[in-house]
């Protein structure tokens, strides 16, 4: 089996797209800009919610996504940085 990481889709339509998505209102919101009409279409026609460990199978004709929770998104942090260009804080 062979893996190719992209943000395009592939022009064959036999492929099976495997998206990884996180956990929330609307999970597709996170996917290449190019999927994420068929990505929104999989999540609503399979009820997938981006749980950890989820997993759903999907979408519209001809083009057909295994869609991978990955839970909660991980939390933003900041860095503070003084007027020198030290850093005075992570949060």
């Amino acid at each position: 089996m062979r893996i190719r990481l992209t943000d395009s889709p592939p022009r064959v339509a036999a492929a099976t797209r495997v998206v990884f998505l996180y956990e929330g209102r609307d999970p597709a919101a996170g996917s290449p800009a190019a999927w994420t009409s068929g990505v929104r279409a999989a999540v609503r026609a399979t009820g997938f919610t981006g749980k950890e460990k989820e997993l759903a199978a999907g979408g519209p004709p001809g083009r057909d996504f295994l869609l991978c929770g990955l839970g909660k998104a991980p939390a933003a942090y900041a860095i503070d940085i003084d007027e020198s260009g030290e850093t005075v804080g992570l949060f």
